[in-house]
Order: structure tokens, then C-alpha cells, then sequence
């Protein structure tokens, strides 16, 4: 088997040689990105291995002796081994280099759809039941957000059954259900409703978390005689899979307003790192031009991170700004560590809306859409990266 070692730019995954798991050692200096050639030879590094342990099958069905097969299923372990350390290697790899859709200043045409199926009836007793589903196909542009082309694979997505009576509302869907604190999390039911003006939301998993496990490898030991399983001393080749963490929990927010005043807590039992987290927030309008934002998030056992904004308004504009006291911070991929700073102007007069925003990091982007009326219109989006879509959308 291979074994991966690192160098000054370059990190590595390697198989302890004591527990048998699969490491990674970072590189002794600035890590560079891997280059289009170093990716390729890691792709054909894989099929190649892949082809291997093929053959070690084949020839272990074919083993008319215990030794022989023995033998080949060691080889064979031990490719299945040097596989998943390719894979760890391609998945940094991948991670780390910069690569475009199209050549450099190339502009591609795009369609897409996305369509929402919704069945609904209502019992004599009162109770709405609502349930539905998604088509979508081709392309569709992520304006505002992203700023990416998302593909959509044609795929029918699962739907939710939503029951509401008497002011609640209960959904349920397996792993349909985004987490209240961070929604690369799912659920599978919810709750919500409103008690004496405290809004509510409960959100919860049914499964269990998974640990995280790296793969493991231990080399076969031969026998003093021959390699057979009655001889204590041999012993196989051994290799486990690794196991990706899931965090499954349960989750809520409340709600409550007095007077100019909006609180808001929003609780998890496991972020994205499985630990218990939760953030309290409050909006405070002091008129119809000005209002400020104060959050604070414990980040479960990370440092705690406070946040501050201010939104003013005046005629079609509105101006936002929100700071971060999350400079240096465990979770923090601004440029040079910097602490987030966030401002947004925003322009809405008539059919016309346009949004210009940019960060600490100077990743700024423009977004200008123009209602036509009738469910269509027309947008452009334009960002630091030279990413540039216009397009029409359609709503019926």
C-alpha cells in the first residue's frame, strides 16, 4: 500500500501505524491548491486501485486453496484500504482547487423549471391537511444568494404532510424538516403555534446521532507454517470502512413582541458539530426609518460570537449594516480572519428593485430584477468573481 507523506505545501493522508486509522497531517507550510494534473493522476489512482481489487476477487473465486485465497483476500483488503485513502485524498483535493464550469469569459445559455404540487383538503371537524411535491429540470440561477448555477437533476422531491387546526400547525417528513439553529441539520416533525402572543416552533429527529469513525487498515500477519486459518498464528488483513458523523436532534425557537420591541431564541441539541447551541436576538424599531438588531450565539463549545445591526430607510432605499465580534474565531473563513462586516443597499420603486451588498472581504455582489407584470421577470447578477447571469423567470 501507498502512504501518503507530507511536505511543505502539500498535506497527506496516511494509516497509524498502532490504531490502524486513517489521518491526515497537515502540510509543514502554506498548503498550495492542487492543480487540474494532480487531480487527474489521484481520479486515475482511483480507478486503477478499483480495477485491482476486481481482479482479487475474481482470482479469489477462482483459489482452489485456503493459502492462495488468503493471500488474495489480503491484497485485496489492503486495495480496499489504499482506495479509501485515495477517495480522502481526491475529496482535499477537490476541496482546495479552484476550477470553473467554463472557459474564462465564456457565457452559456440556460433554462430550467421548477414546479410545486399541492394537494390540500379539510375534514367537517376543521383540521386542513396539505401535501404536495417538486419537479425540476435543467438549470436555474442562484440571483441573490449563492450566485451559482444550480442543476436540477429532474428528480420528484419528497413532500411533507402538514395538518393545521386551532392555530397549530403539525408537519411530517423524514428528514424533510430544516433545524431551527442550523439547517444543514434535518427533522422528521414539527410543531408550531402561538400561546398569549409566544410563538413557537419544536422541531425533532427520530434517529439516533452517528460518531464519526476514520477508516481503518491492519496488515495481515503470516503464519509460522502455512496460511491457514487453523494456524493460530496468522491472522487476516483487516479493513473498516469509515463512518461519516450525523447529528440528529431537537430543536425550537420562540417569539415575542412588546411594544417596539421583537425577542426571539432559537435552541438546538446538536449543531453542526453535535453540540448543544442556542442564540437569542432582538429587533428594536424606533421608527418607521430606523431600527437596530443585537444577537448573541453560544456556538455550543466554540467561543460565543455577538452580533450588532442597524437598518435605516428612507423613501426607496434602505441601507443595512451588521458587525461581528467573530474576528479570529474557530469557525471564521473571512479573508486573513477578519471579523464579518456586512453592508447592503437596497432600491424598490415601482416594478424596479435592485440590491448592492459587499462584506469585509470585499465580496461584493449587485442584484437588479424588473417586474414585467403577469408573474414574469427580468433580473441580472453580477459579483467580485465575475460571475454574471440575466434571465427571465416565469411564475404561474
Amino acid at each position: 500500500m501507498k502512504v501518503g507523506t507530507a511536505s511543505a505545501t502539500v498535506g497527506a493522508y496516511a494509516y497509524d501505524s498502532t490504531t490502524g486509522a486513517l489521518t491526515y497531517t497537515a502540510a509543514t507550510g502554506t498548503a498550495a491548491a492542487a492543480v487540474a494534473s494532480e487531480i487527474q493522476t489521484t481520479r486515475n489512482s482511483i480507478q486503477a486501485t478499483k480495477a485491482a481489487i476486481a481482479a482479487h476477487q475474481a482470482n479469489m473465486d477462482a483459489d482452489t486453496t485456503e493459502a492462495d485465497y488468503n493471500t488474495e483476500k489480503d491484497l485485496k483488503t489492503a486495495d480496499e484500504a489504499e482506495l479509501a485513502r485515495l477517495e480522502a485524498v481526491l475529496a482535499k483535493q477537490v476541496g482546495t482547487a479552484a476550477a470553473a464550469a467554463v472557459p474564462a469569459g465564456d457565457m452559456t445559455a440556460y433554462s430550467g423549471y421548477q414546479a410545486d404540487v399541492t394537494l390540500s383538503t379539510e375534514t367537517d371537524s376543521g383540521i386542513k391537511f396539505t401535501m404536495g411535491f417538486d419537479l425540476e429540470a435543467g438549470l436555474m440561477a442562484d440571483q441573490d444568494d449563492d450566485r451559482e448555477m444550480d442543476t436540477k437533476d429532474g428528480s420528484i422531491a419528497n413532500s411533507t404532510l402538514t395538518m393545521e387546526a386551532n392555530g397549530y400547525t403539525l408537519v411530517i417528513g423524514q428528514d424533510e424538516i430544516d433545524d431551527l439553529y442550523d439547517d444543514s441539520q434535518n427533522g422528521d416533525i414539527s410543531l408550531s403555534g402561538n400561546m398569549n402572543g409566544l410563538s413557537f416552533t419544536v422541531v425533532h429527529d427520530f434517529e439516533d446521532s452517528v460518531v464519526a469513525k476514520a477508516a481503518t487498515y491492519k496488515a495481515a500477519v503470516a503464519a509460522t507454517t502455512a496460511a491457514t486459518a487453523a494456524d493460530a498464528t496468522y491472522k487476516a488483513a483487516t479493513f473498516t470502512d469509515a463512518v461519516a458523523a450525523v447529528h440528529e436532534g431537537t430543536s425550537l425557537s420562540l417569539g415575542y413582541t412588546m411594544g417596539p420591541a421583537a425577542l426571539s431564541l432559537v435552541s438546538t441539541t446538536a449543531n453542526d458539530r453535535g453540540n448543544s447551541a442556542t442564540e437569542f436576538g432582538i429587533d428594536y424599531t424606533v421608527s418607521d426609518t430606523l431600527s437596530f438588531s443585537v444577537d448573541y450565539d453560544t456556538q455550543g463549545k466554540r467561543d460565543a460570537i455577538a452580533t450588532v445591526g442597524v437598518t435605516y430607510a428612507i423613501d426607496a432605499l434602505t441601507i443595512t449594516a451588521k458587525y461581528a465580534d467573530d474576528k479570529n474565531h474557530a469557525g471564521n473563513t473571512n479573508k486573513d480572519g477578519k471579523a464579518s462586516t456586512n453592508l447592503s443597499v437596497a432600491y424598490a420603486q415601482g416594478p424596479v428593485s435592485a440590491t448592492f451588498a459587499t462584506d469585509e472581504s470585499n465580496a461584493w455582489w449587485i442584484n437588479t430584477q424588473y417586474d414585467l407584470g403577469g408573474g414574469a421577470s427580468a433580473f441580472a447578477t453580477v459579483d467580485h468573481q465575475e460571475f454574471a447571469v440575466a434571465g427571465l423567470s416565469f411564475a404561474f
